[in-house]
């Protein structure tokens, strides 16, 4: 008799509202969100290649939720209200559980960017490319952290996230806040509140990805002001006196940021410095460790001030402290280019 230990495992104990994957004898691999000793798991999310029988058990196909997310992820299919013993029925049709339960990956970022181009669309998002984000927010967001976080989690495949807003004054975004999804054509979904449990990390991971859309927003959802990276608000409190109030930046050739600084002289240069906040600069900082690690170039923080630290091949260099000044703001620069992507502008 073939046995199901992860399987009896995760329906004894429940995923805690989330899913949680099982890698099967023959390489397919599928994940379920269960409660705790359920006769039903509530959602069973099959990636591609997995098929199902023919049978009662399979019917109820979350049909809105894959026409939402173009089909699932990378073809998978999502079904709702599935009897526990008919996926137990399904792994053992399998040969049942693999030896290895590690979480699946693609097989390399090629093979995954090589089938996206195929269907013309851009990489669907591998949550182990990501998985780093867990904790982001733990102490709370800024337009900033949402710029880099969401614009993260698009560049590497994700849907479009925004953050509403409840106002934006001359000092920016602010206010209570809510996460939705943008679709090209401007429509706003609702979207699972695991996503923002993973990134406070009260979550260890979130759903699949195919399951991160919900219904359409209800309520209005035309919003006067948006920086045009992630951020709207429904209201305007600056009324119409703002004049340039920040700037943002990226590093050149990467799709770092933006960062929100604020404005710069006429003569500023690529290579000059720009007047962040300590959030801003946390944010650059975790970008250079993490996302661009390897580089030669470390920061690291020593008590108020950061710290810039070159390493092979750039050893000899020295180096890069930089302090708060006396309004709590950094000073980065001439460690890499600059490049504006933004200014905001109320006339």
């Amino acid at each position: 008799m073939i046995s199901t230990p992860r399987f009896d495992s995760l329906t004894a104990g429940g995923t805690d509202g989330v899913f949680d994957g099982i890698r099967l004898a023959d390489g397919h691999v599928l994940t379920l969100n269960t409660q705790p000793g359920a006769a039903v798991a509530e959602e069973v999310f099959l990636y591609p290649g997995l098929t199902v029988p023919d049978t009662e058990a399979w019917e109820n196909q979350d049909d809105l939720e894959d026409f939402l997310t173009g089909g699932g992820l990378r073809g998978g299919l999502t079904y709702l209200d599935v009897p526990i013993e008919a996926v137990r029925e399904l792994i053992v049709q399998h040969g049942g559980e693999h030896e290895n339960q590690e979480p699946p990956a693609p097989d390399s970022e090629t093979d995954a960017e090589t089938d996206a181009e195929a269907e013309g669309d851009k990489p669907v998002l591998d949550l182990f490319a990501v998985a780093d984000l867990r904790g982001r927010f733990a102490d709370g967001y800024s337009a900033d952290g949402i710029r880099s976080v969401f614009g993260r989690i698009y560049d590497e495949g994700g849907p479009y996230l925004v953050c509403v807003w409840e106002y934006a004054d001359a000092y920016g975004f602010g206010g209570s806040s809510q996460f939705y999804a943008e679709d090209e054509d401007g429509a706003f979904f609702e979207v699972q509140p695991d996503i923002h449990q993973w990134l406070s990390g009260q979550q260890e991971k979130p759903g699949p990805v195919d399951g991160w859309i919900c219904a359409p927003a209800t309520g209005p959802t035309e919003f006067p002001v948006s920086d045009d990276f992630h951020n709207y608000a429904r209201a305007d409190r600056a009324g119409g006196e703002r004049v340039t109030t920040k700037q943002l930046f990226t590093v050149e050739g990467t799709t770092y940021g933006p960062y929100e600084a604020l404005p710069v002289s006429d003569g500023w240069s690529t290579y000059s410095p720009i007047s962040v906040t300590r959030a801003t600069a946390e944010q650059i900082a975790e970008d250079l460790n993490v996302r661009d690690a390897g580089c030669g170039l470390t920061a690291e923080w020593t008590g108020e001030d950061l710290v810039f630290t070159w390493g092979e091949p750039f050893a000899d260099m020295e180096d890069e402290r930089i302090a708060p000044d006396a309004d709590g703001r950094y000073l980065i620069g001439g460690l890499w280019p600059w490049i504006e992507v933004q200014t905001e502008r109320t006339e």
